[in-house]
This record gives structure tokens, C-alpha cells and sequence, in this order.
């Protein structure tokens, strides 16, 4: 993230996604497998280790990039999360995927200085909305935590696409993209 990317995000409150996430993830593995929650953050490489006493398991969710994408006349945010499930009795990873979600530039009419403007609040919309289809992919595929409101859902796509949607599974962003 570039100096002027750190500053904006910085003054106008845009909080991580992934801290969220990692609440809404371990409450829902939680609830599926009877499981108490403990809650430790993570720095990005750390692997649990003996610091989890008493613990199973261990949920690591960050966010890997983020930034604005933009052409001619339009703007819109690409989020890339990865989230990974570790066993610490075995100090194994048990499952592990990647999430990249955008919302279509035809989804969105917004330039880039109105994506910007009262504190970002388009922006931190744009966010959320990414952060929600990553949501849905790693709580129903990754983790394979399905409940009642799942009946209707799409059957879980290969690598976190989702037909019809541009979500790219570990997509390597581009140099040329504008970074927040």
C-alpha cells in the first residue's frame, strides 16, 4: 500500500475486512462443530504453535491486497483474503483457499474521486460487498459449514469462481493497478 493509500485509509476509518471476517468465520465454525472460540491474532507468516494451549485448532484470515482498479470512466475495488485452517495438535494445515472478489465495473457507474469522497463511503460499500462473497465462499467451501439458508446457493465453484461474477481465485494483481 502506497504512503498516500495508508493515510486515506488511515483518516477515514476503512478498517480491515479481515478481522471481521475472522469473527464471523470462527463464530460460524463455532456453532457447526460445538467448538469454543479463542481469539488470538496472527502476524501474517506466524504458524500456531504451543502458544495455543489447550486449542485444536486455529483459523488464520487475512487480507492479502486490496486496491482501486479503474479505466476511463469507472472504479472499483478488488479485495484478495486468504484464509487457512490450521491443526495444532497435528501442526498441520488442514484447509486452505484464497478468495479475490471485485465488483464489475458494470455493476458500477462510480469514478474514482466519487468512490473517494465523504470519508469513502462508496468505497468502504464496494468492501463490504467483496468481503461478503468472500464470506460465502470460505464459510461454504473452504469450511463446509452449510445451514438452512444455504438450500438455494450455487454449488461451490472450482478455485472461488463463481459463474457470472468476477471472483478469480489467487489472481496475481497486476503492476499497473492503482493501489490504496
Amino acid at each position: 500500500m502506497c504512503v498516500w493509500g495508508r493515510k486515506f485509509v488511515r483518516d477515514n476509518g476503512i478498517v480491515d475486512p479481515a478481522i471481521q471476517l475472522r469473527e464471523d468465520l470462527s463464530s460460524a465454525l463455532a456453532k457447526a462443530f460445538s467448538l469454543r472460540v479463542k481469539l488470538r491474532i496472527l502476524t501474517n507468516n506466524e504458524t500456531p504453535d504451543s502458544d495455543f494451549k489447550g486449542a485444536d485448532l486455529a483459523l488464520r484470515v487475512r487480507t492479502v491486497d486490496w486496491f482501486i482498479e479503474s479505466d476511463s470512466s469507472h472504479s472499483w475495488t478488488i479485495l484478495h483474503l486468504r484464509a487457512t485452517l490450521f491443526d495444532i495438535r497435528a501442526q498441520k494445515v488442514v484447509t486452505e483457499g484464497d478468495c479475490q472478489s471485485e465488483v464489475p465495473p458494470a455493476n458500477t457507474a462510480l469514478t474514482y474521486d466519487q468512490l473517494v469522497a465523504n470519508s469513502g463511503a462508496s468505497l468502504k460499500e464496494q468492501l463490504r460487498k467483496v468481503t461478503d462473497r468472500c464470506h460465502d465462499y470460505f464459510r461454504r467451501c473452504l469450511l463446509s459449514i452449510v445451514d438452512g439458508a444455504d438450500a438455494g446457493a450455487q454449488a461451490c465453484p472450482a478455485a472461488g469462481h463463481y459463474p457470472g461474477e468476477r471472483m478469480i481465485h489467487s489472481a496475481p494483481p497486476r503492476a499497473d493497478r492503482r493501489r490504496a
